[in-house]
This record gives C-alpha cells, structure tokens and sequence, in this order.
C-alpha cells in the first residue's frame, strides 16, 4: 500500500511540535514587516513559502478544522511576537515600528495566510482523493 506524506506527517506527532516552535520563532524574528528593500521582500517571500508548508504539515494534522488552524496560528505568532518585543524593549528600531497599525497587521498577515494556504491545499487534496 502506497502511503502518502500526508499520512507519514499524520503518524509523527512531533512534526506539530516543529512547526509550534516555527511559529513562535518566526512571530519573534520578523516583525516590522517591511516590503521598502529588497533583504526585506526577500524574507517577506521565505516567510510566506514556509507558511505554506507550515499550512500543508496543518492539513495532514487538523484535517476539517480550519478555525483550530486559525486559532493555533495566531497565538503561536502572538507569543513569538511578545518574546521579540521584550528582547528587543528600548531599541529605536522597535519602538519606531510598534504602534497599533503595524501591531494588528504583522499578528492577522500570518494566520490568514496560513488559512488560505490551508483551504487550498485542503480543497486539491480532498479533489484528488475524489478522483482516485
């Protein structure tokens, strides 16, 4: 019987772990996000590549549950944003950038991507499995 990556993601529960820690991780690394030079917009490009497989590792786990998806998502970023607000507290750099704007922009920019991301894959994963 052929076994999908899907299914092997399914079977190792400490690929969830992996992509919690990402998650946190990236929260703290990359805010501001800041499209205004071309080191910036390439991160923005890596970033949004591993939300997608952060959101295809999500449909071998939570499979119909997009609000957990959401919901996970979110709070995994919002504690990572915290950790790098208190390790970066008092610089110039962050205290420019933290306002509420860019606040409520960096914390809804990352779990909606990885919902749209999420739905697709989900979407062609369930037409293929129609098909077959």
């Amino acid at each position: 019987m052929k076994t999908t990556d899907l299914e092997m993601i399914e079977s190792n529960k400490f690929s969830k772990y992996i992509v919690f820690f990402y998650l946190v991780f990236a929260g703290a690394l990359l805010f501001p996000i800041s499209l205004s030079a071309f080191l910036p917009l390439l991160i923005f490009i890596i970033t949004v590549i591993s939300y997608f497989f952060v959101s295809y590792i999500f449909v071998a786990l939570y499979k119909n549950r997009p609000l957990l998806v959401l919901g996970l998502t979110f709070f995994f970023n919002l504690i990572g944003f915290l950790f790098g607000v208190i390790l970066e507290w008092g610089e110039f750099s962050l205290m420019q950038e933290l306002n509420a704007i860019n606040v409520v922009i960096f914390l809804i920019f990352g779990p909606l991507v990885v919902l749209l991301f999420y739905t697709l894959i989900q979407h062609f994963y369930i037409n293929k499995m129609i098909k077959n």
